[in-house]
């Protein structure tokens, strides 16, 4: 084999794409909980005339009309669809939840058809559809993104479609197709139409470990480790610093942080030459796998070879600052400030490093000096608000809750902490109408209980008798 000269290409691909389908459940997750919530939130009457009398979306519609683009922007589905458009032409398995629902066929209780290739004088093909639409079965195969089994499954659930609907969708897709013919030609005098080929065939394994009736008789190939550098006699041919790279990167872009880290140390065994840039990212993906220790180790290493890298410092002073060593964290988040002076999110967290190390007046500074540089002004009120409590000064607490409510910007517990404000205000009456409205938008009875309970030595700072805190709760959730 490693005679033939695309040998360490094709392993190098296999492997790759291998996994990459470990990300498989994370993209129908996206589809599932991510996408299609956002299509049913969508307005009915915008619903109705991107669909019209058709039951699918045209694209070009909603290209060529601005006020349904810009309201589909501002809903995230624009977003979502690019996000998926952009997986899908890297070759990421974006159909495996739509075709999950059509391996019902008898066809796929056979084994072997599962691994079937696609070809349009195959019996089912040949069946199934009318002389007439023969012409489906070539469309079908042309189609770039569907491996072996999913075009099967298409042919095998359109044949009981009404020859109009059949070609309206034989429309759309021979247009995708065309799309798509340009830059086939290229990948036909390139690497990339032999990865399309490993791809489809990956494709096809993991539909059937996943999705064949019997396939708890089988040992699932995809539960184990796609390490092909730790297999003997493939190690020594992938094992390089390019592909190794390409295996961390991908898992570190996909949370498989600890994959990540794996792979990240075997380079740094390898003595290449970007060390420093592999420090970082060790640090991240412990930083992300909540092993703060570990991160701020590796964030150091890369600090000794790369001063005054302005993100990796404002991520060694949030170690810092989760470790609760506030002193060292309000050192780098200074130095963050100065590396970037234009940076509202690190005055912030600046100020909320004095506010856990107990320097509410250092604070307010803080936080005042965010307000005056963030646009739009408002993610600095609530910590401004919340000091001025604490500090005593309730008129200028209220009025930036106040602020918060008429920007339509608040949560419950912003009421809840407007009700402390007004309860130490001695303004009883309003203050348990905020509790109540904090009831009404939080979760329940409870949770409200909780979390005003929490607040117990906050209010008794203030003045209110602790023991009168649970019967103010009584009356507040009895309501």
């Amino acid at each position: 084999m490693r005679e033939c000269p695309n040998y360490k290409l094709d392993i190098t691909s296999a492997q790759l794409l291998l996994i990459r389908s470990r990300n498989t459940d994370n993209i129908s997750r996206k589809v599932r909980d991510e996408l299609m919530p956002k299509i049913m939130d969508m307005p009915q009457d915008l619903l109705s005339k991107i669909k019209g009398k058709d039951a699918t979306f045209d694209m070009a519609d909603i290209e060529a009309n601005p006020e349904w683009s810009e309201m589909l922007n501002k809903s995230g589905f624009i977003d979502k669809m690019e996000e998926l458009n952009e997986l899908q032409q890297n070759g990421s398995d974006v159909f495996i939840s739509t075709f999950a629902r059509l391996k019902s066929f008898p066809f796929f209780q056979t084994l072997s058809n599962w691994f079937l290739p696609y070809h349009t004088d195959h019996s089912l093909v040949m069946s199934t559809f009318d002389p007439q639409d023969i012409g489906i079965g070539r469309t079908v195969l042309d189609a770039p993104f569907l491996c072996n089994s999913d075009k099967y499954s298409f042919c095998l659930s359109i044949s009981s479609l009404p020859y109009s609907q059949r070609q309206m969708m034989m429309g759309q897709i021979s247009e995708n197709n065309k799309d798509y013919a340009e830059q086939e030609m290229e990948d036909c005098e390139s690497n990339k139409k032999r990865e399309q080929i490993i791809n489809r065939h990956v494709q096809d394994l993991y539909r059937f470990f996943k999705l064949f009736s019997r396939r708890r008789e089988f040992a699932n190939a995809f539960d184990l480790d796609m390490d092909f550098c730790n297999i003997p006699f493939l190690g020594n041919d992938i094992s390089n610093y390019d592909t190794m790279t390409s295996i961390a990167n991908f898992y570190l872009k996909n949370e498989f942080y600890d994959d990540a880290i794996k792979y990240f140390k075997n380079i740094l065994n390898s003595n290449n030459p970007n060390t420093s840039q592999i420090y970082q990212k060790i640090a991240y993906a412990y930083h992300n796998s909540g092993n703060i220790k570990a991160a701020l180790q590796y964030y150091k290493k890369y600090e000794l070879t790369q001063e005054n890298d302005a993100w990796t410092t404002k991520q060694i002073a949030s170690c810092y600052r989760s470790l609760k060593q506030y002193d060292k964290a309000t050192k780098y988040y200074k130095t963050a400030c100065d590396l970037n002076p234009g940076s509202v999110s690190n005055v912030l967290n600046l100020g909320h490093c004095y506010l856990e190390k107990g320097n509410i007046e250092e604070a307010l500074n803080e936080y005042f000096k965010a307000d005056f540089m963030e646009d739009p002004k408002h993610k600095s009120w609530r910590p401004i608000a919340w000091c001025s409590f604490l500090t005593g000064n309730d008129e200028r607490a209220l009025k930036y809750y106040d602020k918060i409510i008429d920007l339509n910007k608040q949560s419950a517990q912003d009421f809840l902490n407007r009700g402390h404000v007004l309860l130490c205000s001695g303004k009883i009456t309003d203050a348990i109408e905020s509790y109540r409205q904090a009831l009404a938008l939080g979760q329940d009875a409870t949770a409200f209980r909780a979390s005003l309970l929490n607040d117990t030595p906050q209010l008794s700072a203030r003045g209110i008798n602790p023991n009168d805190i649970p019967l103010l709760a009584d009356v507040i959730c009895k309501q």
